[in-house]
């Protein structure tokens, strides 16, 4: 195969990869209501609530980092990434 034909299977290559990515990404709003509302939206195993200001406080004062750690890796009854 010359280097023309390379460079251009390797930038067909990407664009396809970056349109199937741009078609698979989904808004938080959605992955919300099919991974976390379940719980979050009635308190499931204490999870808190959302919109729930007192009972997200704790988290949110040990930082973001640590929120999203909770989301990523589990917490207590919560499976990783939500289950």
């Amino acid at each position: 195969m010359n280097h023309t034909a390379k460079l251009l299977a390797l930038v067909l290559g990407i664009c396809m990869s970056a349109t199937i990515c741009a078609q698979s990404a989904k808004s938080g709003e959605q992955v919300y209501k099919e991974v976390c509302f379940a719980c979050h939206a009635t308190s499931v195993q204490n999870a808190p609530k959302f919109g729930d200001k007192v009972a997200w406080s704790p988290l949110f004062k040990e930082g973001q980092h640590v929120v999203t750690a909770h989301g990523w890796v589990g917490q207590g009854g919560m499976p990783p990434r939500g289950g």
